[in-house]
């Protein structure tokens, strides 16, 4: 799958992603002392925000971006990045064999099909060191209530939405726990959690979730769901 438009179009105007993610802050501080000085990989970086998290953990920062103009103002943010900041699409972009010691990807992966969900996975298990790990941050579940609107793209894979969490950002891929297994067949899991935020028919219309509640769900329960996932090469 090629990189959509939606995801450039929403960087040139809103700036998606500015901020740094708090749950992989939280995994980079924890795993950083054994992987320390490896060169690490982060798809789907966006403008680049969580670069000073890798940085102050001792990696070696790359990324990879489909967005020219995310590429561009990460760039300028951190100029000693140029050389290591990619334009292209990093479900099917080859990198070298046993380069990166950790890969890591916050939902970026989970704006795909199943089958460029299997590709990149595979790609990720080729491009790591032997024990080299890959961290997962909020991957899409199927407990989430979005699973069940949008139009069918395959079993996994949704698209369509023009209001709610995934309003105008192309495809939106849900795992089960039995997916991600198969997907990480080839490696060893050591972290596979499901984060599942129920909102009943009648909370209050306040708070960080809210916003992303589409309005059909309006006077009925609502479930935010997603996964995170620690694997190892074996």
């Amino acid at each position: 799958m090629t990189y959509s438009q939606e995801w450039s179009t929403l960087y040139d105007t809103v700036g998606v992603r500015g901020g740094q993610s708090a749950d992989l802050m939280l995994l980079l501080h924890d795993f950083g002392k054994m992987y320390k000085d490896v060169n690490a990989l982060e798809l789907g970086c966006g403008v680049c925000a969580n670069y000073p998290l890798f940085k102050l953990n001792g990696f070696t920062y790359f990324g990879v971006d489909g967005s020219a103009s995310a590429v561009n103002r990460a760039v300028e943010a951190f100029p000693e990045l140029k050389g290591r900041i990619l334009r292209a699409d990093f479900t099917a972009t080859e990198f070298a064999p046993a380069f990166f010691g950790m890969v890591a990807d916050r939902a970026a992966i989970a704006h795909n099909d199943t089958k460029s969900v299997q590709r990149c996975i595979a790609h990720v298990h080729d491009i790591l060191l032997q024990h080299g790990m890959f961290i997962g941050i909020d991957w899409f579940s199927t407990k989430h209530s979005e699973f069940w609107r949008g139009e069918r793209v395959d079993e996994f894979t949704r698209t369509g939405y023009t209001d709610g969490q995934f309003a105008n950002v192309d495809t939106v891929h849900f795992s089960n726990q039995q997916m991600l297994e198969s997907l990480f067949s080839a490696f060893r899991i050591v972290m596979l959690r499901e984060r599942v935020t129920n909102l009943p028919a009648g909370y209050l219309d306040v708070g960080y979730l809210m916003k992303f509640k589409a309005p059909s769900y309006e006077g009925r329960d609502y479930h935010s769901a997603v996964w995170d996932i620690i694997a190892v090469k074996r």
